[in-house]
């Protein structure tokens, strides 16, 4: 069944709006008045043409940005800068691991100036991250030794270390093939089930975005704004197969393809 939601919002954005001084006096916004209200536990995806801004909305909720005006609120709180509670996970993971360090000891990285958390506790708890991605056998290899898709998968071990409620990713399977993208991807839907996420998703591919999401948000081109907010009703649990033969399936596709191309709107299917 689809997943309905009668709780408040949990993430906001509040009229962001974000700028960029160019070249010493030309100004871009990049972002325009942005309102959106993440639910708790939801999974939301975000597309839109390429470079509209959806990285930059991505860090601006991270707190890793601040906005030229406007708000970002999680539960209560303004963000004002990286909060404990954010796990963000950019596009290039393999850049994101030390390469120096073993994938045991990067899994290790988000506790290790936590003085309450003994290092057998955090030892502990870097293990039991990376057999939840199965990768229990590969504790003592260095990331450069690992495939691409092995790679990601030590880089949401990590996220996971940290224990995060919110979970950003930007772009995350974009740069492994087609089987190993589908296997993270729905590595990614037994994590946020599991673990109780709200998930927000960047992302360029649609059909990643209907298979993934409860809702998909659509932003227009620059000064970015979200100009749809899509739910997306095809039952779960989801499989690969299955859920992208249903009708209702490809019926969504099609129109946020329609969206994102800004091809003259059609009634909503």
């Amino acid at each position: 069944m689809s997943r309905a939601f009668d709780l408040p919002g949990f993430l906001t954005l509040q009229n962001v709006r974000k700028e960029f001084v160019v070249d010493r006096q030309r100004v871009v916004t990049a972002l325009d008045d942005i309102s959106v209200d993440v639910r708790e536990r939801e999974f939301l995806a975000i597309v839109g043409p390429s470079g509209c801004g959806k990285t930059t909305l991505l860090r601006v909720i991270a707190g890793l940005a601040p906005p030229t005006a406007g708000d970002v609120v999680l539960n209560g709180r303004k963000i004002a800068a990286p909060p404990a509670e954010i796990v963000y996970i950019a596009q290039q993971y393999s850049k994101s691991l030390f390469p120096w360090r073993t994938v045991l000891a990067n899994a290790e990285f988000p506790l290790e100036h936590h003085r309450e958390v003994t290092r057998a506790e955090r030892t502990a708890r870097a293990m039991q991250a990376l057999a939840r991605v199965g990768l229990p056998d590969v504790a003592d290899r260095y990331p450069w030794q690992l495939s691409g898709g092995m790679q990601q998968r030590v880089a949401i071990a990590r996220a996971l270390v940290a224990r995060p409620t919110v979970l950003l990713l930007d772009e995350p399977f974009s740069s492994v093939d087609a089987l190993t993208r589908m296997e993270l991807q729905d590595l990614m839907l037994e994590t946020w089930a599991e673990h109780a996420l709200t998930v927000v998703l960047v992302t360029h591919d649609v059909d990643e975005a209907v298979y993934l999401s409860d809702r998909v948000a659509v932003m227009t081109a620059q000064p970015a704004r979200i100009g749809e907010m899509l739910a997306i009703d095809v039952p779960r649990p989801r499989d690969q197969l299955s859920t992208r033969g249903l009708p209702r399936y490809l019926e969504l596709r099609q129109y946020l393809y329609s969206r994102v191309r800004q091809q003259p709107q059609r009634a909503r299917p």
